[in-house]
């Protein structure tokens, strides 16, 4: 079966590459979709690792492999960042554990959401810095952030993922707001490690 990666190049155009394997097979692609035609320069070309919505498998393992495959199979500068954008929520401690040693050993770059994608959504339009320690606990459940960002979509009459993508400017300091320990692999309460992803992108786009 010929594999569905482009073959390594002995020449490649001098661009930075940021390339990006997502757990979710819908609404993480129409949103990255959406940011790399706000941010398209000549300067970074940013890739996204997509799966049919059929494909069911989304254990942070498999999407590693995503990386795993696209690494063997193309030809990558230093200067070129791959991604691993997975939740929190349903995996195991020591999964993930195991995940971003996977990373750390191959310089991957982990952009991990608690307790979903979805509150990096939400961390467009508000600031849950100063909400109380219940309130935060109660967003820790992935079915209450998702039901958030439900009422959020519908009372800022949200169209499109273009109309979000204007205030990521806000999730961005909105959810460094939240990210109280930086040396963690992964934010340990409710918050956003895809606001790195999202700096990345947007300066290297400058």
């Amino acid at each position: 079966m010929p594999s569905k990666y482009k073959r390594k190049s002995s020449v490649r155009d001098p661009y930075k590459k940021i390339v990006i394997a997502m757990e979710g097979n819908r609404t993480e692609p129409l949103y990255f979709n959406e940011v790399k035609k706000k941010f398209r320069s000549s300067a970074v070309k940013v890739e996204l690792l997509t799966r049919d919505e059929s494909d069911t498998r989304s254990a942070p393992v498999h999407v590693i492999e995503q990386l795993n495959s696209y690494k063997k199979n193309n030809r990558l500068l230093d200067t070129d960042k791959l991604w691993l954008v997975i939740d929190r929520d349903r995996w195991p401690q020591e999964q993930l554990h195991d995940v971003a040693s996977r990373c750390s050993t191959s310089r991957y770059y982990l952009g991990v959401s608690n307790p979903c994608f979805e509150i990096w959504l939400v961390l467009h339009y508000e600031d849950l810095s100063g909400i109380t320690s219940p309130e935060k606990e109660q967003l820790l459940s992935t079915q209450t952030t998702k039901e958030k960002w439900s009422e959020i979509y519908s009372r800022k009459r949200i169209g499109s993922y273009s109309q979000i993508i204007e205030q990521i400017n806000n999730a961005i300091i909105n959810a460094q707001n939240l990210d109280r320990d930086r040396t963690s692999r992964w934010p340990n309460s409710i918050g956003s490690r895809v606001y790195k992803l999202a700096e990345s992108i947007i300066e290297n786009s400058q």
